[in-house]
């Protein structure tokens, strides 16, 4: 999604509306593209994601007991992954392809629910009120659309420790099927509500970082727009411009990640944190201080500029294909002229 916001950004600042979202075309073709664009993106980035997630978990892993503490490095877990099978560094990324489809199917009906509470979306915001309340429904969007979605996210995150504590640990055994169809079974199934209402675990954080993020990135947005961009900016400055926005609000929000990453992995194991604060004091006292809250933000913002790549050549590409298609029919109807 951070990816799709900087495109969102060239959109802006080419003029464009912010406050309407173009709908989708009706043809299938259009719509098959626009999904595989999005899902080849997220399996390109899927061992980056492997790579940030198995950095964010390794001093958990240790400290549940998954992976021993002598010689754990990051780099001897992702050596023993690819020693295992590379296809490790894919762990997860099923729930990844899945949560996709209704993420876009909520995302696209509840935004003209909720923009509509707050504000007209045809018309373009004028004063720190209207940009704040853009931003803040736009927050509300992803905590409603995450609110379903996230048992997907959680198992994802499971996923990706199991498989990274599996290949250093052999006697490991995982807590749920790295299947993404078995993993959601073996929820579902289990005695009791618990494991159901663990796969919620670090929600809170989550909402605190989707509004944080969006509060901070349209601030530096409005702040930094006009002082970089001009009218005549050329297409790779204003990605230039909105990769680094896009990263740099990341980077800001990243502790909240990490924060949700670990109740996710240690609430399914049973060694729960009591709250997300409670969560924050054991990190930044066991391990470090303020450093592990950014452990494999490096990670993160590859992943973000690999997606993004991907999904502007999948643009350029359709772009393309409209040019051809018009000119095409301009010519066939000079020639029945």
């Amino acid at each position: 999604h951070r990816a799709f916001s900087i495109l969102r950004v060239v959109a802006m600042s080419e003029g464009k509306d912010q406050g309407s979202e173009k709908p989708r075309p009706s043809s299938w073709v259009f719509i098959s593209e626009q999904d595989i664009s999005a899902i080849t993106a997220k399996t390109i980035c899927a061992p980056f994601e492997y790579v940030k997630i198995v950095t964010q978990l390794r001093n958990e892993s240790i400290r549940l007991g998954a992976i021993p503490s002598h010689g754990a490095t990051t780099w001897s877990i992702l050596a023993a992954t690819w020693n295992a099978g590379p296809f490790g560094f894919f762990s997860g990324n099923g729930f990844n392809i899945i949560r996709y489809f209704p993420t876009l199917a909520l995302n696209s009906r509840l935004k003209v629910w909720v923009y509509s509470m707050f504000f007209d979306p045809s018309s373009k915001p004028k004063d720190l009120w209207s940009k704040l309340s853009r931003a803040l429904s736009g927050g509300l969007v992803a905590g409603l659309v995450m609110s379903i979605t996230y048992p997907l996210d959680s198992l994802r995150t499971i996923c990706a420790f199991q498989n990274a504590a599996m290949a250093v640990n052999p006697s490991y055994k995982p807590i749920v099927s790295q299947n993404p169809f078995l993993a959601i079974w073996d929820v579902l199934s289990s005695p009791g509500t618990s494991r159901l209402q663990m796969l919620y675990s670090g929600f809170g954080a989550t909402l605190c970082g989707i509004f944080v993020y969006r509060c901070t990135y349209f601030a530096l947005y409005d702040t930094l727009k006009h002082r970089l961009l001009g009218k005549s900016s050329s297409f790779w400055s204003k990605f230039a411009f909105g990769y680094g926005l896009t990263a740099l609000s990341g980077t800001i929000t990243y502790p909240f990640d990490t924060i949700r990453r670990r109740m996710m992995v240690a609430n399914i194991t049973n060694a729960e944190y009591i709250s997300s604060s409670h969560c924050v004091n054991q990190v930044f006292q066991e391990d470090n201080g303020m450093g592990a809250f950014f452990a494999g933000t490096l990670a993160n913002i590859m992943r973000g500029f690999v997606a993004t790549a991907v999904l502007t050549w999948f643009e350029e590409r359709q772009k393309s294909k409209a040019k051809r298609r018009k000119s095409t029919g301009k010519k066939r109807n000079e020639g029945a002229g």
